[in-house]
Order: C-alpha cells, then structure tokens, then sequence
C-alpha cells in the first residue's frame, strides 16, 4: 500500500475484534473499546475513533477493499476495470484512489477495443491520466 494511502485511512474505518471491542487505527495504532457484550454498543463505540466524513471522502470500503490487498486492476466481464467504471461514472475521487494504488490505465478493454487512457472522459479526469504514453 502507498504510504500516502495509509495515513488516509487512520481513522475512517473500525472493526471488531475476537475479543468482542470495536477498534481502530486512528492515530497509526490500534485502540480498543471496552467489550461490546459488557458497555453496549453505543458506549463502546464512543471510545473508539471514527471519522465518517474522512470515511466518505476516501471512498470507504473500496479503500477498505484496497488497503486490504484487493486486485486494483481486477477485470470485469469485457475487459473492464473499476478505473473503467469511475471513467465512465466521471467519479474523480475514485479514479484518484485507484491510480493512487496503481490502476493500470494502460490496460485494453476488450468491450471498446482500445486501452484505458484513450477513452473518452472529462477534462478534470483527464488531468489523472494522460492520453498518451
């Protein structure tokens, strides 16, 4: 993972435990709550941070997805990508985590014959991936 990217997610995701405690990473270690079962959810949840608007901003669970070693370069049925699919959806926050954890946008898509850099998109995304080599 980037290292950039890792210091995007302190504090944007949490998890629970074996040991039944929400944790988090929030400050580049884990913390725990107390146990769920023993304070509730909610008081456990209060101990622990989480920042759901950073959450939303870093595209959560693709990031999540990603952080955890997904394939950024995983092919749909015709060739496509996920880079495809944000090129496609002008979704400039995604294409930016994606090429952040290496998408290749020099990639043939199957279903439109050509590599990824030479679709057609927006002039913002365009300043993400050049359309020549």
């Amino acid at each position: 993972m980037p290292v950039g990217a890792a210091r995007n997610i302190y504090g944007t995701y949490a998890m629970v435990g074996p040991n039944g405690c929400f944790f988090d990473n929030s400050n580049g270690s884990y913390r725990y709550s107390r146990p769920i079962a023993s304070v509730g959810i909610e008081a456990a949840w209060s101990e622990i941070t989480f920042s759901e608007e950073r959450f939303r901003i870093r595209n959560g669970v693709a990031a999540m997805l990603l952080a955890a070693g997904a394939s950024v370069n995983h092919r749909f049925q015709g060739g496509g990508t996920a880079l495809v699919r944000a090129i496609q959806n002008d979704d400039y926050e995604m294409a930016k985590l994606l090429i952040e954890y290496c998408a290749d946008y020099r990639l043939i898509v199957d279903a439109l014959g050509r590599p990824i850099y030479l679709m057609e998109m927006s002039e913002k995304m365009r300043r993400l991936i050049p359309d020549r080599l």
